[in-house]
């Protein structure tokens, strides 16, 4: 989820993703971890700012990707599960093509995709939560990660356009 409380935008658009990452341990309690998400999004411009749409007010749909490298601490860890917090930078990587159904935008979407890539608008440091249990060799967890809008907070806007994303995981849990 996108949060946004602009009026000229989609109120807090729900985006589904599909995710992949490895975690590397660096000892008992901390791992590295790379992790990429991708989605679509809808966008448009107004005010000189790209910003969340409705598919009724579309001009550009945005193919999306956050991409972070974490640092986690592993805790309340035993056999089968183990809680981790972590943090670290995020890359949130979009590039809007015309939406489907509109015409005569080309100028606007280059001014979606100039946005996207100005100011900081792509760096969202995160901060994520997960708690992971082992099932017969499978890891399964829940997570939640909070994505930090670098450029919205140095614009006096706060979380304006930040992203909280909840999701579940599977992995093979290697002993």
């Amino acid at each position: 989820m996108m949060f946004t409380t602009d009026s000229v935008s989609a109120p807090s658009p729900i985006s589904y993703s599909l995710g992949i990452g490895r975690t590397v341990s660096v000892s008992s309690d901390f791992s590295l971890q790379a992790h990429a998400a991708f989605f679509t999004g809808y966008y448009l411009y107004d005010d000189e700012r790209a910003k969340p749409a409705e598919v009724e007010n579309r001009t550009a749909l945005a193919l999306s990707s956050l991409v972070s490298l974490n640092a986690l601490w592993t805790f309340g860890k035993t056999e089968n599960q183990w809680l981790q917090i972590g943090a670290g930078p995020a890359i949130f990587a979009r590039y809007g093509l015309q939406a489907n159904g509109v015409s005569g935008a080309a100028d606007e979407v280059s001014d979606i995709n100039r946005y996207f890539w100005s100011d900081l608008h792509f760096l969202y440091p995160d901060i994520c939560f997960s708690y992971t249990r082992v099932v017969s060799q499978l890891a399964l967890g829940a997570e939640c990660r909070i994505y930090l809008p670098v450029a919205s907070f140095a614009d006096g806007m706060g979380f304006e356009d930040g992203i909280i994303a909840l999701s579940i995981s599977l992995g093979k849990h290697k002993p």
